[in-house]
């Protein structure tokens, strides 16, 4: 199966990146707002260059696959490295992206002494749409690792070592991997947004997707379907109680214990600009509060007609964040355009 990844850091706090499933290495992490982030709007992730990290876990053991994400430093001002992406296997380190005191990319092995490639030269205070192809083998065959900044390559690797361990993968990626970081630059941050990884299955979004943005859509008004029961004791207006900015736990939320209940919300519109759409989420944050066992689905509704997603996820007893991805759009099985995003209304479903 396919697996891919698209975080805005929009929907969250500081305190959520813990919360709700990312790893930080110290309570100073958190997220920064406006000139923070590539479109002075939203939020980004934010980590003091000297301690900071945010841990994820691909679900998997991936071999190959490529990040692209928005990036910005405050100062070049250090000696060593500022590990950007740090791919770990367990919890050794297979393979880095980094940057030097030079400002040049590096792809390394293990440690920063371990340079595969390297290319590039980034300034402090812009943001870089940095895309990196990456594959973990004892022996590289030609365009396996490739690195490029606003769709330019800037770093080619056809051959070498990207293998550290026994294994010929990584179960986890570190954001921002501080071990190599040097001196004189306790005071500098980083700042990620608009992450995506593709793993190199599937006929589409298996490589580079060229820089691009996430847009938050949150709920705006009621759908075809409340079936839902909200906090407040019944179904009426139930997007009031799903539109935070970020999430609130139990202060306020809609549930049931019927499966085929669901309820569609319509959202608001994604900028004018927009043109392609590469794929279409919905995020929630969900658990059970029960002992029964439960499971959720999203669903689209485009021109009266609902659309479940085809995986179903189980739900925990602890909030978790879980997401429903539509690569194309499961009306026209072709690329989603801007006014059937528009138009369409978007909601969970218990099954």
């Amino acid at each position: 199966m396919a697996r891919r990844k698209r975080v805005s850091f929009d929907e969250f706090t500081a305190a959520d990146l813990t919360t709700y499933g990312i790893t930080v290495s110290t309570s100073s992490a958190g997220v920064g707002t406006g000139t923070n982030t590539p479109f002075n709007s939203g939020q980004s992730l934010s980590v003091q260059s000297s301690i900071n990290n945010a841990l994820f876990s691909f679900g998997s053991n991936e071999s190959e696959g490529t990040f692209g994400f928005w990036y910005k430093v405050t100062a070049i001002t250090w000696s060593g490295i500022i590990n950007l992406i740090g791919l770990l296997d367990v919890g050794t380190r297979q393979l880095g992206l980094g940057l030097s005191h030079t400002g040049a990319l590096q792809v390394y092995r293990d440690t920063t002494s371990n340079v595969l490639g390297s290319g590039g030269t980034l300034s402090a205070g812009q943001f870089y749409f940095i895309e990196w192809k990456w594959k973990i083998n004892n022996s590289l065959g030609s365009g396996e690792i490739e690195v490029k900044v606003d769709g330019t390559t800037v770093i080619t690797i056809n051959s070498g070592d990207s293998q550290a361990t026994a294994n010929a993968y990584a179960t986890r990626f570190l954001i921002h991997d501080g071990v190599s970081f040097g001196t004189s630059g306790s005071n500098v941050f980083s700042y990620f947004d608009d992450l995506y990884y593709n793993d190199h299955t599937g006929s589409t979004f298996n490589g580079f997707d060229g820089p691009n943005r996430l847009q938050v859509l949150r709920s705006s008004g009621n759908g075809n379907s409340s079936q839902l029961t909200g906090s407040d004791g019944n179904s009426t207006d139930n997007y009031l109680l799903s539109d935070e900015t970020t999430p609130n736990g139990d202060t306020d939320y809609v549930e049931s214990a019927t499966s085929g209940h669901k309820d569609t919300y319509a959202t608001g519109d994604t900028i004018a600009s927009t043109n392609t759409i590469l794929a279409v989420a919905i995020k929630q944050i969900v658990k059970r509060t029960d002992t029964d066992a439960k499971s959720i689905v999203g669903v689209v509704r485009i021109s009266g007609t609902d659309y479940d997603h085809p995986t179903p996820i189980a739900l925990g007893t602890a909030y978790t964040q879980v997401e429903f991805v539509w690569e194309l759009s499961p009306a026209t099985a072709a690329a989603w355009t801007k006014s059937e995003v528009d138009g369409a209304e978007f909601g969970i479903k218990v099954v």
